[in-house]
């Protein structure tokens, strides 16, 4: 069993609770998916200083492109909209999954993380959330779907654990007595950081500013994927070589101006929605692409007829 571990909030007080079940060993990572380097105060999101004041051992994740294999194309096959110009998911996780799948084959592996967290402990909650009913914000995890099946882990999101429960946990949230663990700011938990103080981790080590892992990118980033993606797409709905870059110039462009504005305040459009050549739909072509790779890999004629036989009823064609 092992634990991912930030400079958030969410990932800290998901590691004091995991340590109290045995577990030892947390992955960090120095870099955030800010643009900013890795050394500013919002460009890091090292989980390193926490995980010493909980006496837990932290193994760094490599999070450069060079180690993305072929694998990739697993966090490739979730849905995606289409009007979204990139997709999101967690490939700069790629080297806990790498690692999982070397040294634990064949084993189950527990990686515990804090997605829901923002809802189940955050203060600004969206009225629709607080329901009896999982209603989530984004799809963050969602890329593990298949992958995890290859390295035989489970992504356990302990948030989750009583998300159903979340009007009453967002009543203690907001109640008089949970006051004193009020940042007071617009990033504030203050449940989490509870749970924190009682394993004594220091205040200034997390929770200083909200940042995020997940990664965002419009082709895939192993060479070899993205030839044979921008073949599919040449292939199959005639797009040349030259409008993929074009595609690709002019809205990172604009998503890098989106992103600068919003860091400085400004109120401006969702970065992730399409800004030129909407008909191109790549990041949700390259969901089919994935999607269609996988099913040709992994579809097998002899297990079909074996399940139609015993499962089904041999000739059964309704149930089927």
């Amino acid at each position: 069993m092992y634990g991912t571990l930030s400079s958030g909030f969410d990932s800290t007080a998901v590691a004091c609770l995991i340590k109290k079940v045995g577990v030892k060993e947390v992955f960090v990572s120095k870099k955030s998916n800010s643009f900013l380097p890795g050394f500013t105060r919002r460009g890091g999101d090292d989980g390193s200083p926490v995980a010493a004041a909980l006496n837990l051992e932290a193994r760094q994740v490599n999070t450069g492109s060079a180690i993305v294999d072929e694998d990739e194309i697993y966090l490739l096959a979730k849905g995606v909209r289409k009007q979204d110009s990139r997709t999101v998911n967690e490939i700069m996780l790629f080297d806990i999954f790498k690692y999982i799948k070397k040294n634990h084959a064949g084993k189950l592996t527990i990686l515990c993380n804090g997605y829901h967290g923002d809802t189940v402990w955050g203060v600004d909650v969206p009225s629709e959330c607080l329901t009896d009913q999982v209603i989530r914000q984004s799809l963050c995890g969602m890329s593990l779907m298949e992958y995890r099946l290859v390295c035989g882990f489970v992504s356990a999101p302990i948030p989750f654990l009583l998300a159903d429960k979340i009007r009453d946990i967002h009543a203690i949230t907001m109640s008089e007595e949970m006051k004193p663990w009020r940042t007071g700011k617009e990033y504030d938990r203050p449940i989490a950081r509870r749970i924190a103080d009682s394993m004594n981790v220091p205040r200034h080590l997390y929770g200083i500013h909200k940042k995020a892992i997940v990664s965002v990118y419009r082709y895939p980033r192993n060479p070899a994927l993205r030839e044979e993606f921008f073949r599919y797409l040449c292939r199959k709905y005639e797009i040349s070589r030259g409008k993929i870059r074009a595609y690709n110039i002019f809205n990172g462009i604009g998503s890098v101006l989106l992103r600068t504005g919003q860091f400085f305040g400004m109120k401006l459009a969702d970065s992730s929605k399409i800004i030129f050549f909407r008909e191109i739909l790549m990041p949700y072509r390259m969901w089919l692409w994935a999607t269609e790779t996988l099913t040709a890999k992994y579809y097998d004629i002899e297990s079909v007829a074996l399940f139609r036989k015993e499962i089904l009823g041999d000739g059964n064609r309704e149930a089927c």
